[in-house]
């Protein structure tokens, strides 16, 4: 589960699933609109494209912070969010027909009051891809997509319903939400336009909560997004006349325009399955407009969530971070390039705060041991943006160790001249016929064994 978090910013090949909107403004008459289906994806992709490009950019934004659920009650946003995670095995795809046909039938039979379905009137088509089930003039399809992620039900009184599939010890297994979208969707709307409306000062807003898949570390995983989408206005094109007749182009103001992909989301929160709870719950962006007097109502009030590293631990996670990453690239590395490195390294602690991003796109490393920099750096710190615990930093740095083979570990002060003092050169050396080590000159007018 850890990992799966720390994928989450640089999850790749996101999908969007299901996707339903809200509009929530106590200051118009009809107040809170509640939709009653999803919005249908299937040849809509310019949507699909708009909403896959806003949760990239706001994974991506280092403001965006990993976080926990303070706790997780049924009754307020974590209990929904964890059950609309929830999912219930349905059936084997690949025992259809054959040993799950029973519980196929069964489930068809109470989710949709369906009576004429059986086992004997159910064929596999399209080179399996495609269950039909037909009597007289009833019918109702399941189509597997291309990924063999989905399957899609289509019945004959127009009803369609989606369910999520997984591979699972070789076979295709079908689940679906314990919670519906809709229902569940509705609550986590209702519950944020009370908020809204008992703060003037707190903005309307559309509430866009949606499934989607990402893959990260060559596993596709499933999430929750929350996007609390802020209309704007914009000017468009109006063509008039004036008293002569004559047309001109003008410009109207459109009140309720959606913010494009290139324009930053103000607040949301992408959510991971929250059973078995993992180390962190989410991810969470949280933006604060300047001049805003308003509490954080979206991370305290409605999502009941707190950050999940304070100063202190980001500043310690950073430190080990980047000494990992550079043990881990050390031997790759010329000696100028570890002397930079190093360098580098006690500058980003030292500093006030820091951007890890564009820290090491500055380094004059190759992208290759760039890569591995931010990949090992994530792995022990998902922030991306913070300040520095001063203090604590300089406890970090104050000395250095240092360790060998068979139990050699050295320990030095860490200020620069009396580093370089005692510790002269490190160069690595490798000799055919023998493996790599490093040679490591070292100065002292004391050398003594500790007791």
């Amino acid at each position: 589960m850890k990992n799966q978090l720390y994928g989450m910013r640089d999850a790749t090949n996101i999908k969007l699933d299901q996707l339903i909107v809200h509009i929530l403004n106590p200051r118009r008459p009809e107040g809170l609109v509640l939709s009653e289906c999803t919005i249908p994806l299937e040849g809509n992709q310019n949507l699909v494209d708009y909403f896959v490009g806003h949760i990239q950019n706001s994974l991506k934004d280092p403001t965006t912070k990993a976080a926990n659920f303070v706790v997780i009650n049924d009754e307020v946003i974590s209990g929904i969010c964890k059950t609309l995670l929830q999912e219930q095995y349905l059936f084997s795809w690949d025992e259809i027909p054959g040993s799950d046909t029973g519980k196929f039938v069964d489930f068809i039979k109470q989710k949709y009051v369906v009576n004429w379905i059986n086992g004997n009137n159910i064929d596999k088509l399209d080179d399996y891809r495609t269950i039909k089930v037909i009597d007289g003039n009833n019918f109702l399809s399941l189509i597997l997509n291309d990924e063999k992620t989905q399957v899609s039900l289509i019945m004959d009184n127009g009803r369609t319903d989606k369910f999520i599939v997984k591979t699972e010890n070789s076979k295709l297994n079908v689940y679906q939400d314990c919670l519906d979208l809709v229902e569940g969707s509705r609550k986590l709307a209702q519950q944020l336009y009370d908020i809204i409306a008992k703060d003037k000062r707190i903005n309307p807003c559309d509430l866009a909560v949606c499934f989607y898949q990402a893959e990260n570390q060559n596993c596709a995983s499933r999430y929750l997004a929350l996007l609390n989408i802020e209309p704007s206005e914009v000017f468009r094109h109006t063509r008039v006349c004036d008293n002569q007749g004559h047309m001109y182009v003008n410009f109207e103001i459109e009140t309720e325009a959606m913010p494009t992909i290139g324009e930053k989301l103000q607040k949301c929160a992408f959510i991971q399955q929250l059973e078995p709870r993992p180390e962190y719950d989410m991810m969470l962006l949280d933006r604060q407009k300047k001049g805003k007097d308003v509490a954080k109502f979206f991370v305290k009030d409605f999502m009941g969530a707190t950050l999940a590293f304070d100063a202190k631990q980001r500043t310690s996670n950073l430190y080990k971070g980047l000494i990992s990453a550079h043990n881990k690239i050390r031997s790759e590395l010329q000696p100028h390039e570890n002397e930079f490195l190093d360098q580098a390294i006690q500058v980003a602690i030292k500093s006030d705060r820091i951007n890890i991003d564009t820290w090491i796109q500055g380094l004059s490393l190759s992208e290759k041991h760039k890569q591995q920099i931010e990949q090992i750096v994530l792995q022990k710190l998902p922030d991306r943006e913070f300040e520095i615990d001063k203090t604590y930093a300089q406890n970090l740095i104050r000395k250095r160790s240092f360790r060998g083979d068979y139990g050699l570990k050295i320990v030095i002060e860490a200020s620069e001249d009396k580093y370089k003092k005692v510790i002269k050169s490190v160069e690595p050396v490798e000799k055919p016929g023998t493996p790599p080590y490093y040679r490591i000159e070292i100065h002292t007018e004391k050398w003594e064994e500790v007791p």
